[in-house]
């Protein structure tokens, strides 16, 4: 499973999984003061395998380089080319149909933020830009397919394992600040 989709509507086994990847404030949810988060994060479920742990160290990892990325003055492709280039350079695919976005009025607007890209190209980040970070990094190939089952949920079309982090942030002239924190982030 890539993304999404509820696995209760699914025909995966829970208790077969190595780690499950939970969307958190992700239908849209406001909060308190009517603005809107997005975040993903993946647990492990009881042990998890080297190959399971791998995966889930790259995948933040490569979140976290290309969060780094994102200062004023710097571009969207800056952002793709920094987790593209951490996870290949490990071996991994990294999907290239799924992105991260930018929130506002509605939790998906432009721009688009690709987790793939040439570093130097694409729009330039400003400051008060809120976008997401949300790459999936998978252990065999990139490409990805539509469950038809559920209409929603993705899966790696190699049957490979694949995992996702997702942090959504505000890009100040200070660098990047993230809004849905897990409490053990740095500053950048």
């Amino acid at each position: 499973m890539v993304l999404g989709g509820p696995i209760a509507k699914s025909d995966l086994n829970v208790s077969k999984l190595n780690f499950n990847n939970v969307e958190q404030m992700k239908k849209y949810t406001q909060s308190y003061t009517g603005g809107l988060a997005d975040s993903c994060w993946a647990y492990a479920v009881g042990t998890p395998s080297e190959e399971v742990k791998n995966l889930m160290d790259v995948t933040k990892e490569a979140m976290y380089k290309g969060i780094e990325q994102a200062v004023v003055g710097n571009r969207i492709g800056d952002i793709g080319a920094a987790i593209q280039e951490y996870a290949e350079s490990r071996g991994y695919g990294v999907v290239r149909d799924l992105v991260g976005h930018g929130v506002g009025p509605t939790m998906h607007e432009e721009p688009m933020v690709p987790n793939y890209g040439i570093a130097g190209r694409g729009l330039r980040l400003r400051e008060g830009m809120v976008l997401t970070i949300e790459p999936m990094i998978n252990t065999g190939d990139w490409e990805i397919d539509t469950d038809m089952k559920t209409g929603w949920a993705h899966k790696t079309i190699d049957g490979g394992l694949s995992c996702q982090y997702e942090h959504q942030f505000v890009i100040t002239k200070d660098g990047p600040v993230i809004l849905t924190s897990q409490g053990e982030e740095g500053t950048y």
